[in-house]
């Protein structure tokens, strides 16, 4: 069927994610800073905006998120999953250094990914958003809270050192990306975005 003429128009106005210079990418990111999660051969592609503070990405976690990813991770299963990792909710400098508790967090997910993996990810980043207060208090997400929720998901050493030594911190600003700036995705079809944007937190994007 013909796309609406108002989704024509919200497409026209988002320009493709733009490559990130200077930054060395853990293992399962891609250029623009995109956690892969999925069939990297993949027609269906859904991209999601999340800080482990935010409800709204909590909610979205615990209603479709998880089962998505599952899904997704399974072989051959035709879906990709990007997730951006952001830390926009109550860091106080724009170079994340020192990282508050979404930046804290972001750092231990990645850290995950890049020691353990996409499914490892996956485990863990459903217990941050399960371990989560919806209140966004700045001292959640501790290192001893963080390195035992990696330890309890099975996370390896190297995950939890990574973790302590806050390793992938500081990578971006507090505005956008762990790893540069906010991504500015691509619309096209059977290509959808979904969850938060930073600059706009409270607003779900259709």
């Amino acid at each position: 069927s013909p796309e609406p003429a108002a989704s024509k128009a919200a497409v026209a106005q988002l320009s493709p994610a733009e490559a990130i210079a200077d930054v060395a990418m853990p293992s399962g990111v891609d250029e623009t800073g995109a956690i892969l999660l999925g069939d990297p051969n993949a027609d269906r592609v859904l991209e999601v905006y999340v800080d482990y503070q935010c409800p709204f990405c909590q909610k979205w976690e615990q209603a479709l998120g998880e089962s998505i990813v599952d899904k997704a991770l399974q072989p051959n299963s035709g879906l990709l999953v990007k997730q951006y990792v952001l830390a926009f909710l109550g860091e106080k400098s724009a170079t994340l250094m020192p990282p508050g508790a979404s930046a804290r967090a972001g750092n231990a997910a990645v850290c995950v990914l890049d020691k353990d993996g996409a499914g490892a990810f996956s485990a863990f980043s459903t217990a941050l958003f399960a371990k989560a207060d919806p209140a966004e208090p700045p001292g959640q997400f501790t290192a001893d809270v963080l390195t035992s929720l990696a330890r309890e998901v099975g996370a390896s050493d190297a995950a939890v050192a990574c973790i302590e030594d806050e390793a992938l911190a500081g990578k971006g600003d507090c505005r956008g990306n762990q790893f540069g700036p906010r991504p500015r995705p691509e619309q096209r079809a059977g290509h959808f975005e979904t969850g938060n944007r930073p600059r706009d937190p409270g607003r779900q994007v259709p």
